[in-house]
């Protein structure tokens, strides 16, 4: 039973630590953008954005949501390019509804990585 107990407490010790980087980065992503968006230049899947105002509304409004029983599907990739340096994300399209997109973080303190974040809900991206 202890082993048991054991591998119960560091699975859960292991969520709470994702959960909290995860935390971690949502504010990052917040705080990066706290600027007018004319600071910022937006580039989605290679292709010139500007400083779109609805896509950087929606990455602002960045939440989690427990419990998603649907699946990441079609990816979109988003650059944005401000004062502070680069923000690279990835959005793909949620398999349950078509504007709201899983999040992930794919680069943190200059290491590569794939981290899944929250979800934005936009309209903006339906023609990517």
């Amino acid at each position: 039973m202890l082993p048991i107990l054991v591998i119960v407490a560091a699975a859960g010790m292991l969520f709470a630590y994702f959960d909290v980087q995860a935390t971690r980065a949502r504010h990052s992503i917040v705080k990066f953008l706290d600027a007018p968006d004319g600071n910022f230049e937006v580039t989605v899947n290679g292709s010139s954005w500007g400083a779109d105002r609805d896509l950087l509304g929606a990455i602002r409004h960045i939440h989690f949501e427990p419990g998603h029983h649907s699946h990441p599907e079609h990816e979109i990739f988003v650059e944005v390019q401000g004062k502070r340096g680069k923000l690279e994300l990835v959005l793909a399209r949620d398999s349950g509804n078509a504007n709201e997109y899983w999040v992930f973080w794919t680069k943190e303190a200059g290491k590569e990585s794939r981290r899944e974040i929250g979800w934005v809900e936009t309209f903006v991206l339906s023609r990517e």
